[in-house]
């Protein structure tokens, strides 16, 4: 029996489709690898994170200026310094 007269050497939609599942089969195994070695996935898993809590930081941020807007006669003195300091982040 010759391998070359296997139906999925000769040309047709069977060997097509079965060649393109092999390609696809091999590009998800290879993108696994690739995204295991170099930790795409933890770093994107703890940029979602960071993300998350600068997001509830911002939302507590708006919320004690509203409260010392309301203290301070709606003076909005406390949305001006956060929109100051917003340009000019400063990590300490």
């Amino acid at each position: 029996m010759n391998i070359l007269n296997n139906p999925l050497f000769e040309p047709g939609p069977v060997s097509f489709l079965f060649w393109l599942a092999v390609v696809v089969v091999f590009f998800l195994i290879i993108r696994e690898l690739i995204l295991w070695y170099w930790k795409i996935n933890e770093n994107t898993q703890s940029l979602s994170r960071i993300a998350d809590a600068l997001e509830k930081i911002a939302i507590a941020q708006d919320f004690m200026a509203e409260d010392i807007d309301r203290r301070n006669g709606n003076k909005s003195v406390m949305k001006e310094v956060i929109e100051k300091d917003s340009n000019n982040i400063v990590i300490k």
